[in-house]
């Protein structure tokens, strides 16, 4: 019953139509406004031409990217965020909260997810003293 429950869960859905290994940031680069493929691969770099397409292809298809082909030889593809692409930007910004609220010593700690005032030092200070068998 629960793996039902989990498959209509919405964060789950959300989750797996960005499981792409380079869905998320294709779509996070494209955030910053539409770019030809080429200038996206540079971005995405060491990404291959064949992953980037396939990821954007699939992005298309989910309705998150949209492709606009010039006729023009050698072809020039741009690429961009749909509408609904586009609602993923406030996720951007609250992961990159998120990752630099990481690097603050106060926000950190030892995996009990309650917030520390101990200063890193002092953690360290704390577990050399314990190890040694000092207090």
């Amino acid at each position: 019953m629960k793996d039902v429950a989990l498959r209509d869960c919405p964060v789950e859905q959300a989750l797996r139509l960005l499981t792409g290994k380079w869905s998320l940031i294709v779509l996070f680069r494209l955030a910053d406004g539409p770019q030809r493929f080429n200038a996206l691969q540079r971005a995405l770099a060491p990404v291959t031409q064949k992953v980037l397409t396939a990821s954007l292809r699939g992005l298309e298809e989910d309705g998150l990217v949209w492709r606009q082909s010039a006729g023009t030889v050698p072809p020039q593809v741009t690429y961009g965020l749909t509408d609904h692409g586009a609602e993923l930007a406030p996720v951007f910004e609250a992961l990159g909260r998120w990752r630099i609220g990481q690097d603050r010593p106060a926000l950190r700690n030892q995996g009990t997810g309650a917030p520390s005032s101990i200063s890193p030092a002092d953690r360290r200070s704390d577990q050399s003293a314990a190890g040694s068998g000092a207090r």
